[in-house]
């Protein structure tokens, strides 16, 4: 069965309006974690991190992303919905926003000047720095990460420092002005007011080239359940940062659409809202699927993205093998002991403890397409 992608599109991506309601909220430090349940503490050593380690951590918001307040708890934790990471409720056979609890430090009311129309980019570098004027000698309001979002009134964004420089002026979730240096923000600066036409080969094309672009940026991170951000060691802006399997994917896939859709966050997910192919269909930023013999092989459990020529990229985390516990890319040869050509979707293959797993081929923008025919 297939799921619209087309019916998610994100508020974000429509011009901004101070008309908001009281119970959303946006995050308003560089990178906050969303958890399965309130937490006392979180690792102070340094990533690869695995279920073990944070069995509670269930994903990551970037500056500027909206959430839906539920209830707000006593011990400084709110019960939220992550408006722009859909998660694929398989009872309902539906998507619905992913449900969890942050840390109520890190989100704040969205302020808006009334009258003001603002429109909405996004970073698509690791890690940008909003400073209060546009310079790099001036001072640091903070570092923002890629995927995150901000606002600007199109009205007077654009401004040159005095070593010739383009920065943008932007707005702050807390209503501060600020700059950006343009080479963080996607050269389609504003985000998309309407849906992109994934029927048109050139810009599939480019929405390809740009998913491969971005996808090296995040080469080597290390491995982090429920990770979704790039690495940084610098704790006091990320305690926890870099990202799992499908936190790549849904990052890479969310710049590469100018964060106009909301992507869906698990390698289930992405299952779900998928176009199933050929193995030797596959174009650059197809998805393969890992799918786990537990579930009958009906559930995905690992994505990874196709990087053409047959080599792939992934986040892979492995407590044996601690060569894999990073963002690399990997060959089919390696990976799965064939060439494309060799395989088939449904095929079996078995793990290092003797469990089997089955793959399949599936491509989300050929599903973005069939939805618009």
């Amino acid at each position: 069965m297939k799921h619209s992608l087309l019916t998610l599109t994100c508020t974000l991506c429509l011009m901004v309006t101070p008309n908001i309601s009281a119970n959303i909220m946006a995050v308003s430090v560089p990178v906050a974690s969303i958890w399965t349940e309130p937490i006392k503490d979180v690792p102070e050593t340094p990533p690869p991190y695995f279920f073990k380690d944070l069995p509670h951590h269930d994903s990551q918001l970037a500056y500027g992303e909206l959430v839906n307040v539920i209830k707000e708890l006593a011990n400084g934790w709110y019960e939220v919905e992550a408006l722009g990471q859909p998660i694929f409720d398989v009872k309902a056979n539906k998507l619905t926003p992913l449900h969890g609890y942050m840390e109520a430090t890190k989100l704040d009311s969205v302020k808006f000047e009334r009258d003001v129309t603002y429109e909405l980019v996004i970073i698509h570098l690791p890690w940008a720095i909003v400073y209060d004027r546009p310079s790099t000698q001036s001072n640091k309001i903070t570092t923002i990460p890629f995927g995150a979002l901000l606002r600007t009134d199109p009205t007077f964004a654009w401004q040159k420092s005095t070593d010739d420089e383009l920065w943008l002026n932007v707005t702050l979730v807390d209503g501060r002005e600020g700059f950006v240096e343009t080479k963080f923000i996607k050269p389609q600066w504003s985000i998309a007011l309407k849906p992109i036409d994934f029927k048109n080969k050139e810009i599939i094309a480019a929405i390809r080239s740009e998913l491969t672009s971005y996808a090296e940026l995040f080469l080597n991170n290390p491995y982090c359940w429920g990770g979704c951000c790039p690495h940084t060691t610098n704790t006091k802006v990320a305690p926890i940062s870099s990202v799992d399997c499908s936190g790549l994917v849904h990052l890479l896939y969310k710049v590469a659409l100018s964060g106009s859709y909301n992507i869906p966050r698990n390698a289930n997910d992405f299952y779900y809202v998928s176009e199933p192919i050929k193995p030797t269909d596959m174009q650059i930023g197809d998805l393969l699927f890992f799918k786990s013999e537990k579930s009958n092989f009906q559930r995905a459990y690992h994505i990874l993205m196709y990087m053409g020529d047959e080599f792939f990229i992934e986040a892979t985390g492995s407590q044996v093998a601690k060569e894999a516990n990073k963002v690399r890319v990997i060959s089919t040869q390696e990976l799965l002991e064939k060439s494309i050509n060799e395989l088939k979707n449904g095929m079996l293959f078995t793990r290092a403890d003797g469990s089997k797993y089955a793959i399949e081929c599936r491509s989300l923008l050929a599903q973005l397409a069939e939805q618009q025919k």
